[in-house]
């Protein structure tokens, strides 16, 4: 005697339940398979809007009308709703209908399901469309200087204002990790020159070129002068770590190599508001951007000779797909 095994389905609270049992018999018959019965909520849920406008309406036909569905063919809902529940939902009447006491702690009960149903519907849908969601950016704690940047970023705030942006202060090589990494959505930062972005990976876009001007003490003897890149040949410079920037720092050692000069470089610091502070200390002097904010007691000089500007960019993947990503690029002239 051979064994098959038949799958039975019954009812166990608000879901089909599949159990098997063994039979015995001699050949197994061809039985075609058939799908289980949807879960009891699959079927609230599909008769539930119907349900809502017959109950709102008190009338089949009207509520038909607003469904755009046959009189029949919602009558057919509301009966196989009732019958999965187990309940009479609605009196029926010639002039129209009336909910029963089941039917109206099940339409009191059920409205609010629905109402958070289309929020969440709606909130998926403002998602996809970019207007809500989550947008995480690295930037540079210079590039905020930028106007281009901060109006871009204002104006997002202002026409997305669902989105929430996640702004993270870091340096260049830490915002290209968090780009491998899928940490951050979006980069602005300095320095790319150099580095090597695989082009099918990753996409960039350069927002501006910032020229870089000498930070002096405005009581210098330098600082009442039109400066050429010569009349720095013996002055002591702040520099930018070579750890923190490398293109930015050889770049500098380029421009006075080109005109026949080393410079010298009295220490190597992290940050341009450093080099501010120092100057502002009469204790040396060093190129920072020309929008570098300074106190009164700081002058800021053009140098004749030293075409070296800071070169804010875009990065971000290019497989990134995120809906509210493309508004910013679009903002900043990037897609």
């Amino acid at each position: 005697m051979s064994q098959t095994v038949e799958r039975e389905w019954h009812d166990a609270g608000d879901a089909r339940v599949s159990e098997q049992r063994v039979v015995e018999h001699g050949a197994a018959p061809e039985v075609a398979a058939t799908p289980p019965t949807p879960p009891l909520r699959h079927v609230i849920l599909r008769h539930l809007p119907y349900f809502l406008v017959v109950a709102q309406e008190q009338h089949f036909h009207r509520a038909a009308t607003i469904l755009n569905v046959t009189q029949s063919a919602l009558s057919r809902r509301i009966q196989a709703l009732e019958a999965e529940l187990g309940v009479v939902l609605f009196n029926r009447g010639q002039r129209g209908v009336t909910l029963t006491e089941a039917g109206r702690i099940f339409y009191e009960e059920s409205k609010p399901i629905l109402s958070e149903f289309e929020r969440a519907v709606g909130r998926v849908r403002a998602v996809v469309r970019g207007e809500e969601g989550r947008l995480r950016i690295a930037i540079n704690e210079g590039a905020v200087r930028s106007p281009a940047v901060s109006t871009a970023l204002r104006d997002y705030r202002r026409l997305l204002p669902r989105v929430k942006l996640d702004i993270m202060p870091m340096l260049t090589s830490e915002q290209l990790d968090g780009l491998r990494n899928q940490s951050i959505d979006l980069g602005i930062l300095y320095d790319l020159a150099g580095i090597d972005l695989p082009e099918a990976q990753f996409a960039h876009h350069l927002i501006e070129e910032e020229p870089m001007v000498l930070a002096l003490p405005n009581d210098h003897p330098l600082a009442t002068r039109d400066l050429k890149i010569e009349d720095l040949a013996n002055e002591p410079l702040t520099w930018p770590s070579r750890d923190r920037g490398r293109y930015l720092h050889d770049a500098m050692i380029a421009a006075f190599q080109a005109s026949g000069l080393s410079p010298i470089m009295s220490m190597e610091v992290l940050t341009a508001e450093t080099t501010v502070n120092l100057a502002a200390a009469g204790l040396g002097m060093g190129f920072v951007g020309q929008r570098q904010h300074v106190p009164p007691t700081v002058a800021l000089k053009p140098v004749l000779g030293f075409d070296v500007a800071l070169k804010l960019q875009l990065v971000w993947q290019r497989n990134n797909r995120l809906p509210s990503l493309r508004p910013l690029l679009e903002l900043l002239g990037a897609a």
